[in-house]
C-alpha cells in the first residue's frame, strides 16, 4: 500500500511489506495553524534516482517495541522517518541487526545494547523500499 501525496516509508523483506506514514505538508500546517512551534520537518527529497543507496536504521535502546525507530539516508539525509514501534515485522528486522547489525552499549547504562542496521534501499514513487534480509558495512556517517 502507498499512501498518495504522502511521504511514506516501505520496508520489505521476503515476507512481505510494510507501509509507514510520514509526516506531510497539510499536517504540519494544521499543527501551525493551532499555533504550535516546531521546526519544519524534512521534506523528502529523492536524490538518489533510481539507483540504489544506504540508510540507517536505529531503535531505540530501551524498550524497541514501544517506540518509534529512527530511519535515515545519509551522509546527505535528504530524508528521515520514524518507524512506529507497532509496525508489523519489525521484530525481524530487530533480529537481524541484532545477528549481524553494529552494537553499542547506551550511554546512559553500560547495562544496556543499543544496535543499528545499515540496509539497503531504493525509491519508488513517493515511498522508499528497505531491503532488510541482510546489513551492508557500516557507514561513516
Amino acid at each position: 500500500m502507498k499512501l498518495k501525496g504522502e511521504q511514506c516509508l516501505t520496508l520489505i523483506n521476503r515476507f512481505g511489506d510494510v507501509t509507514v506514514q510520514g509526516a506531510d505538508k497539510k499536517a504540519r500546517q494544521e499543527l501551525k495553524e493551532k499555533g504550535h512551534r516546531f521546526t519544519k520537518a524534512p521534506t523528502a527529497k529523492n536524490v538518489h534516482g533510481d539507483k540504489e543507496f544506504i540508510v540507517k536504521v536505529q531503535p531505540p535502546a530501551l524498550r524497541p517495541f514501544e517506540n518509534p525507530w529512527m530511519c535515515y539516508d545519509g551522509p546527505t539525509r535528504s530524508f528521515q522517518a520514524c518507524i512506529p514501534a507497532s509496525t508489523a515485522d519489525l521484530s525481524q528486522m530487530f533480529e537481524v541487526m541484532q545477528r549481524d547489525g553494529v552494537k553499542t552499549r547506551a550511554m546512559n547504562d553500560p547495562s544496556v545494547v543499543a544496535y543499528k542496521g545499515y540496509f539497503m534501499a531504493k525509491w519508488e514513487g513517493s515511498s522508499v523500499r528497505v531491503f532488510y534480509d541482510k546489513v551492508v558495512s557500516p557507514q561513516a556517517w
